[in-house]
């Protein structure tokens, strides 16, 4: 699992043999040094701030190698996370309506209700990328978590009917397992403000 938190900022084609492999690509995003932490409770969702990586433009630079849990810690400082100039644009922030769409899709695509994911706001366009999904975060941040997670709870184990006992035909079906039903290709767009 220590392996999962290695990083390599490559910089052009030349320094993808310094990359150890196996490995997953992804496109670097400027972002402003920023990473958002959202996190999921039912129908609530809450934000937090970390450091994250500063922008990097391509070039002939050898590759950066990196644990990206020294970079995006609540009071990380390091040179790959040092803040912009203060000339540098003003800080994305994400927008509302499409912030919440994202977050019904992913609890609905995820079918759960606990779970915190790590997003960017890509400089310039406002864009919301997902770089993490994880399932039952620490919740760091979240003011009163035991109360909201208490709630959450409550409100679940209330609003379940009870359960008779008895199965029908009709119901053995709806708790077999189900395929899932995700398109190969889907593209959702969030309503417009």
């Amino acid at each position: 699992m220590k392996k999962a938190h290695q990083m390599c900022l490559v910089f052009g084609p030349g320094g993808l043999g310094e990359v150890p492999v196996p490995c997953v690509a992804q496109q670097f995003v400027a972002h402003d040094a920023r990473l958002l932490k959202v996190y999921v409770l039912g129908p609530h969702y809450y934000l937090t701030w970390r450091p994250s990586l500063r922008n990097f433009t391509a070039g002939d630079q050898p590759s950066i190698c990196f644990n990206s849990q020294d970079i995006s810690k609540p009071h990380s400082s390091s040179p790959l996370n040092a803040p912009l100039p203060p000339n540098a644009a003003e800080e994305a922030q994400p927008c509302p309506q499409k912030l919440r769409f994202l977050v019904d899709v992913v609890r609905q695509e995820l079918g759960q209700l606990l779970f915190g994911m790590d997003v960017i706001v890509e400089k310039g366009t406002g864009r919301l990328c997902i770089i993490d999904v994880n399932n039952f975060p620490g919740y760091d941040g979240v003011a009163n978590f035991l109360d909201k997670l208490s709630a959450l709870l409550a409100e679940l184990v209330s609003s379940e009917p009870p359960d008779s006992g008895i199965d029908t035909s009709d119901s053995s079906d709806e708790r077999k397992p189900q395929m899932c039903r995700t398109p190969k290709k889907l593209h959702l767009r969030p309503p417009h403000p």
